[in-house]
């Protein structure tokens, strides 16, 4: 329930966002990848368990380029579950971990020509990690919780122009850890189509 909430409440802040901009430079855009929680078992009172960190992660975001060099967008991300099997040693005790970000970034543009740009972005974001155990790792106290905080966040990409209004792109963001939340890291290429 809380990913939705935190999904809605980041297209209300984007649609806000877009519609205070204007109609020049607003774009927006998904993404598909790979992410690395480093949620590890010992963190989560786990130990010993076997972890799976890493998987399948998305995207979306809204941004609204004020220039050709900055822009400023809003991403959410969900990241791909961190999986603890065997928790504390027994036998079909599973746990995992799911972690949400929405994130408010800058973003600076370096064109190169020729429809390439590569970019630097960095900026907060509000992140939910939520750790869930089966009922056999509560009976052996794994206990269910929710983390809640705002953490920096930065990152690295580049895209192609390839259409009018239509670019593809490939970057790399992390959130660093703290408040209960892991470090994230989240590659991924994408889609964005700018308006106007």
């Amino acid at each position: 329930m809380k990913k939705y909430a935190l999904i809605a409440a980041g297209f209300l802040m984007g649609t806000t966002m877009i519609a205070y901009a204007g109609s020049d430079g607003i774009y927006v855009g998904g993404t598909l990848g790979s992410s690395q929680v480093k949620a590890s078992a010992s963190e989560q009172h786990l130990s010993p368990a076997k972890t799976d960190d890493n998987g399948f992660a998305w995207g979306v975001f809204a941004g609204y380029e004020l220039n050709a060099n900055f822009a400023i967008e809003l991403d959410y991300t969900d990241y791909a579950n961190v999986d603890f099997k065997n928790v504390k040693g027994v036998s079909g005790a599973n746990s995992s971990f799911d972690e949400q970000a929405l994130a408010l970034n800058g973003r600076l543009i370096f064109p190169i020509g020729a429809g390439f740009d590569i970019y630097a972005m960095g900026g907060l974001a509000y992140v939910i990690g939520e750790r869930d155990p089966n009922s056999l790792a509560k009976s052996i106290g794994a206990s269910t919780n929710t983390s809640h905080a705002v953490r920096p966040t930065y990152g690295v990409g580049a895209d192609f122009n390839f259409y009018p209004g239509w670019s593809v792109l490939v970057d790399w963001n992390q959130v660093t850890s703290g408040g209960g939340i892991p470090t994230s890291n989240f590659l991924s290429g994408g889609l964005a189509y700018t308006f106007g």
